[in-house]
């Protein structure tokens, strides 16, 4: 029972007013709404531009040995170094320039943005051009309009259980993602060959992935290719829901019990990674 704003007693009301001073009650004494959480404090991505980069510079800055350094910096690409304050950011990129690095600093927000991408549907490649289908409409994509391809392997498996429970021998199929970021501002198109509704007359008697790996192969001559997300090692989290055909797959699907152990993958950390990627390459233009 809320109180009294006046003599703080519980609110036993006579009318609209309390009954042992009479203070008007109602909206005042109902108890005022929690104040909403306070939003998230800035923060920057600071990414390496590896390529021709000093062995030993980038040694240093990123905690690798002079081998491995050296490997990076002739494979070329970029790492994200860390994440931090505006301020933090800044100073860190100063540091970096002093050794003879160039880094690129990328606001969080916009990753965050840019990491929730258009999911395509179905479509078609023929002729080195990509007819798409998302949920806003058709898009249509030559090489030409395209700023950079990511593309990266999914990888799903069970939560560890505790050691009294079954082991659980069967093992979850992975996945692909391709993400295609068109020049004009924006979030990528993310396409999932196992989840793809191929246009009529595409020859579907081949694994989807290889055709969509040969759709990709044809662009490679105009657009950038990224697949370094291979590298990273998998930051699994909770699985992350299927859109397009294999949402109603997945609906017709049993509830699982309580005791049912949680899938994971790594399809946020994927689609993070080509968020930044993208954005970096924007700024290179």
């Amino acid at each position: 029972m809320a109180a009294c704003p006046r003599c703080a007693r519980p609110a036993a009301v006579a009318g609209p007013r309390c009954l042992y001073c009479g203070e008007p009650l109602g909206a005042a004494a109902a108890p005022e709404p929690p104040p909403p959480p306070a939003p998230p404090p800035a923060r920057t991505l600071v990414v390496l531009d590896l390529q021709g980069a000093p062995a030993a510079a980038l040694a240093e800055a990123a905690g690798l040995s002079l081998f491995e350094a050296a490997r990076r910096a002739e494979r070329g690409g970029f790492h994200l170094l860390r994440i931090a304050t505006p301020e933090a950011a800044e100073d860190e990129s100063a540091r970096l320039g002093g050794l003879g690095l160039r880094a690129w600093l990328v606001p969080e927000a916009e990753v965050r943005a840019a990491a929730r991408p258009r999911l395509v549907r179905g479509g078609d490649g023929a002729d080195g051009r990509l007819v798409l289908h998302v949920e806003e409409g058709t898009v249509r994509l030559a090489g030409s309009d395209l700023l950079l391809v990511v593309q990266g392997a999914i990888v799903r498996e069970y939560q560890s259980v505790p050691r009294r429970r079954k082991v659980r021998a069967a093992t979850l199929d992975g996945g692909h993602r391709v993400h295609l970021h068109p020049k004009p501002p924006g979030p990528p198109l993310e396409i999932d060959p196992g989840n793809f509704e191929f246009a009529a007359g595409v020859d579907g008697a081949g694994p989807s992935l290889l055709l969509v790996a040969g759709w990709m192969e044809a662009l490679r001559a105009h657009v950038p290719m990224d697949d370094d997300f291979r590298r990273l090692p998998p930051a699994l989290a909770p699985e992350t829901p299927a859109g397009g055909t294999l949402a109603a797959v997945q609906a017709l699907r049993p509830a699982r019990g309580s005791d049912a152990p949680l899938i994971l993958d790594n399809l946020a950390q994927f689609r993070f990674y080509s968020a930044w990627r993208g954005l970096v390459e924007r700024r290179q233009r």
